[in-house]
């Protein structure tokens, strides 16, 4: 194939970028990474464009160039669908530069620099895993952003594993190619080092996936073997089977003999049952394994049923997601982002047409596959072509069970791999219109260009929230609005910036602005539970209850077991004065949290000051057969009984009290008072004094007891 340009500078790009995009990352982020390695990949696909374009590189004809294409216009089609427009346009940047590296790459790279990619990849891979290696054996690199290690620069295990096991089919190719001993040796080497890291890891959806894309490279030699003896020989096989037994066996005898030392950081503490390898691997059977993958599945499936042509936009299955959810997998705080399928991800944010497309691809990049791996005569060609394609398989069958289509690193991999079964497919050719070119490149390289200013914002919002996030952990409100909205003038990237800051403001007494800004989070986010109730928290606040009761009843709707919504609208309830209904709700949330005893408190502290003391009595009593040892209910139900003239019982439970908390201040000035009553004075002066000896909060209070004391003296 004629290549425009010989030179070494698109490779060198190529692999600056196959190198810093699994190593870029940044310390001021809630999510490790993916800004800044997104922001890198746009700049190096920018960068290989102005090389097209000096070069006049004509851009390649293939089949797998259509359904690749119609699926981006597909993307930019599904976005009226989209509620969040902003996370649709970041998920259509990503795959535009996918589509773009495989144009550049197939017309600017020439097939003998294959050689040179796959060696970066298979280097970066293997430095990845050392640092992998290094935190699960609490050597170093405890301290790198991370939300589950060992994960080296990849901020999770699973995330660092996706990007082994499309690394390792290409590092096999690169063993079994070397044509010296110390090559091979060095790439078994790095073998052991990669299975080593990704054993640790305990992804073992990656390693099912490792296995089946490993099975498909073996598969296509013993079939080349058979078919051409002139390429693959059986007779230079041994040499490579003893280093590839040697790379497992050092794997895994690491993995049996080494425990993990990553404290809280990693799973030894979080999910000790992956602790061993043989616990990871037996507890793929036990009951919640799944980590409600099957539950996320058949509620994705609904959402495709309803949206079977255009989906619901790039980027918004989060979005929509808790309508089907009902609170089964949404949670106070948190929803999921993706349904851990990327098969099903693609068909409902695209529908059934982006799936069919899905489908497309994948059966031309087999017919390609088909094409070379039968007429291919050189062995390097050859094993490049099976190492690629594993390496495609590797990612699609990891997409089963995670989202490897997500990580940045693992898809600019898997699009090299695409590049390479392009550029070794006999029917790619180069188009021969001149015309073109320079409008052609021209625009590529303003789009990638403003795309990178674009994540350029992108990452400084990221800095902003995180620090607004540390802020809101320090409670530290009027800072969070500060970061907040230095992080919202670069864009609305994430709506969660919007309810910190709307926390912040009603934290401070702002009212209308909290309301403001959880308003802005749901045009965003409109099934996001924590910013309805926010909404409903603030409108109460500033004494909006109708708009409270009808904002708080859409939580019903989408998470039947939330507790708040019941708090907040025994509030609204009580500001439009309908008591009976705001006792109501706290009943409702007594009954979704009995062992939460600030409600139990509530509940029994209004029923006692309307005079309702029996049933004040019978809240607590309830209470405590959920929590017998909880003090605090112990004393309330005293207090009541106090109040009820139930001197004795009152008494028992204020004895209940002292054994459970001996430090309880307040419980010594009410068995005073029950003593004081019973004519036992010195009983009293005693109780009081008890009562001064651990009272810690506040001096009047104490004054008040001491002339107590003194009178009765």
């Amino acid at each position: 194939m004629t290549k425009a340009t010989t030179d070494h500078l698109p490779v060198l790009v190529v692999r600056i970028m196959l190198i810093g995009l699994p190593f870029l990352i940044l310390s001021e982020s809630l999510n490790p990474g993916p800004y800044p390695k997104l922001l890198l990949l746009h700049a190096g696909i920018a960068m290989l464009a102005v090389l097209a374009l000096r070069g006049l590189a004509q851009p390649a004809t293939h089949p797998l160039l259509l359904p690749l294409i119609a699926a981006i216009a597909l993307h930019l089609l599904s976005t009226t669908q989209s509620v969040n427009r902003v996370e649709s346009l970041i998920v259509i940047s990503h795959r535009v530069a996918l589509l773009s590296a495989c144009i550049l790459g197939v017309a600017l790279i020439d097939r003998r620099h294959i050689v040179l990619l796959f060696q970066t990849i298979g280097t970066a891979s293997t430095i990845v895993s050392l640092i992998g290696i290094a935190q699960y054996s609490g050597v170093a690199g405890l301290n790198l952003p991370s939300t589950g290690m060992p994960s080296a620069t990849l901020g999770y295990r699973n995330f660092a594993a996706a990007f082994v096991i499309v690394s390792l089919p290409i590092l096999i190719a690169e063993l079994i190619r070397s044509p010296r001993d110390f090559a091979r040796i060095a790439w078994a080497v790095a073998l052991a080092l990669n299975g080593t890291f990704l054993l640790t890891t305990r992804s073992r959806a990656a390693w099912g996936a490792c296995v089946l894309s490993g099975l498909v490279f073996l598969g296509l030699v013993i079939w080349k073997t058979r078919a051409d003896k002139q390429t693959i020989q059986f007779s230079k096989w041994r040499p490579v089977a003893l280093k590839l037994a040697f790379s497992i066996t050092v794997a895994v005898l690491f993995s049996l003999c080494i425990p993990p030392q990553m404290g809280e950081a990693g799973y030894e503490t979080h999910s000790t049952e992956k602790t061993s390898l043989a616990g990871a691997i037996s507890s793929t059977f036990d009951k919640g394994s799944d980590k409600h993958r099957f539950t996320m599945w058949k509620n994705t499936l609904e959402m495709v049923i309803d949206y079977p042509v255009l989906g619901v936009g790039p980027g918004n299955w989060q979005h929509v997601y808790p309508v089907y959810d009902r609170g089964t997998v949404s949670w106070t705080g948190a929803t999921p982002k993706r349904p851990h399928n990327d098969t099903l991800w693609i068909a409902s944010e695209t529908g059934l047409v982006g799936l069919a497309m899905l489908i497309w691809a994948g059966l031309t990049v087999i017919a390609s596959l088909g094409r070379s791996v039968r007429t291919e005569r050189d062995r390097t060609a050859f094993l490049q072509v099976v190492g690629a394609f594993s390496a495609l398989v590797a990612v699609a069958a990891h997409g089963l069970f995670s989202f490897p289509i997500e990580r940045i690193p693992v898809t600019f991999v898997s699009a090299v791999a695409i590049t390479v079964i392009v550029l070794r497919d006999p029917v790619s050719r180069q188009k021969s219109n001149t015309d073109l070119r320079p409008h052609f490149w021209g625009l590529l390289i303003l789009t990638q260009l403003l795309a990178t200013v674009t994540l350029w914002r992108g990452v400084t919002f990221e800095r902003h929230a995180f620090r607004q996030n540390v802020a809101v952990h320090s409670n530290d409100w009027i800072e969070s609005i500060k970061e907040g909205s230095l992080a919202l003038a670069q864009g609305a990237f994430d709506p969660q910036v919007y309810l910190l800051r709307g926390l912040a403001y009603h934290i401070t007494g702002q009212y209308d602005l909290a309301i403001k800004d959880q308003s802005a989070c749901l045009a965003l986010h409109p099934n996001l539970v924590n910013a309805i109730n926010n909404m409903g928290m603030s409108l109460n606040a500033a004494g909006r209850y109708d708009q409270a009761v009808q904002t708080l009843e859409r939580i019903l709707e989408l998470n039947p077991n939330h507790v708040e919504q019941h708090l907040n609208l025994s509030q609204a309830f009580k500001g439009l004065s309908n008591r009976e209904e705001s006792l109501r709700q706290l009943e409702l949330a007594i009954q979704k949290a009995p062992r939460r005893q600030e409600i139990v408190l509530e509940l029994a502290r209004k029923l006692e000051k309307a005079g309702e003391l029996k049933k004040a009595s019978s809240v607590v009593t309830k209470g405590l057969r959920n929590r017998p040892e909880d003090s605090g209910l112990h004393y309330r139900l005293g207090g009541i009984l106090q109040k009820q003239g139930a001197k004795d019982q009152a008494a028992s439970s204020f004895a209940t009290v002292i054994q459970l908390n001996p430090m309880h201040a307040p419980v010594y000035y009410n068995i005073g008072e029950l003593r004081l009553a019973a004519g036992d004075t010195s009983g009293a002066i005693q109780a009081y004094q008890g009562f001064l000896s651990r009272w810690t909060e506040g001096d009047n209070v104490a004054a008040a007891v001491r002339s107590k004391i003194e009178q009765l003296q």
